[in-house]
C-alpha cells in the first residue's frame, strides 16, 4: 500500500514492483517490493541495462542482483554503445542486453542494431511504456527481439529476463 503524506509517498506493504507512466510522459518508478534474500549467490548470468531514468535503471539492478544476476548499467545510449564495444572487443558480451527505447543521445533502436550487428542471436529484451515505441513492436519481434511492457510486475520482469538469457541456449 502507498501512502501519501504531503508531497513524499510512504511505503506501507512491499510487495511488487510498479512502473507507471505519468501524465507528462516521465517513468516514475516506485519499489513496493522487498524479496527476502538468505544467501546471495550468482546464477551466472550478465545482464547490460540500459535506460536513461536513473530510477528505473537503479530499481532494475537491485531487482535483479537480487536474484542472482551480475548486472552492469549504462544510464544512456551513448555510454551502452561504448560499453557494447568494450565488451566486443573483449569477447565478452553480457547474457541479455536489457535497454529501454526512448534516450535522448542514442535510441535503443540504434543500440539494437549494434548488438544484432555483432551477434544476430544475442538476447535482447526492451522494456517501454511509451505507446509510439510499441509500433516498432513488429520489427523488434522479427529480430529475436523480446518486449516488456510498463507497468510490469517483478514476477512479470524476472520471468522475461529468464526467459531471455535461456534463448542464448536454445
Amino acid at each position: 500500500m502507498l501512502q501519501s503524506n504531503g508531497n513524499a509517498p510512504t511505503f506501507v506493504d512491499l510487495q511488487t514492483l510498479h512502473i507507471l507512466q505519468t501524465s507528462n510522459g516521465t517513468i516514475d518508478a516506485l519499489l513496493v517490493w522487498r524479496k527476502e534474500v538468505s544467501d546471495m549467490k550468482s546464477n551466472g548470468y550478465r545482464v547490460l541495462v540500459i535506460d536513461d531514468d536513473l530510477p528505473v535503471l537503479d530499481l532494475l539492478e537491485n531487482v535483479l542482483t537480487e536474484d542472482g544476476y551480475e548486472v552492469i548499467t549504462c544510464s544512456g545510449g551513448q555510454e551502452a554503445i561504448d560499453k557494447i564495444d568494450e565488451m566486443a572487443a573483449n569477447n565478452d558480451m553480457p547474457s541479455l542486453v536489457l535497454t529501454d527505447l526512448n534516450m535522448p543521445d542514442v535510441s535503443g533502436v540504434s543500440i539494437i542494431s549494434m548488438v544484432k550487428q555483432l551477434d544476430a542471436h544475442q538476447p535482447i529484451m526492451v522494456v517501454t511504456g511509451w505507446l509510439k515505441d510499441l509500433m516498432l513492436e513488429g520489427i523488434l519481434e522479427s529480430n529475436h527481439v523480446r518486449i516488456l511492457r510498463k507497468p510490469f510486475t517483478i514476477p512479470r520482469l524476472l520471468s522475461t529476463v529468464d526467459h531471455s538469457v535461456h534463448q542464448q541456449s536454445a
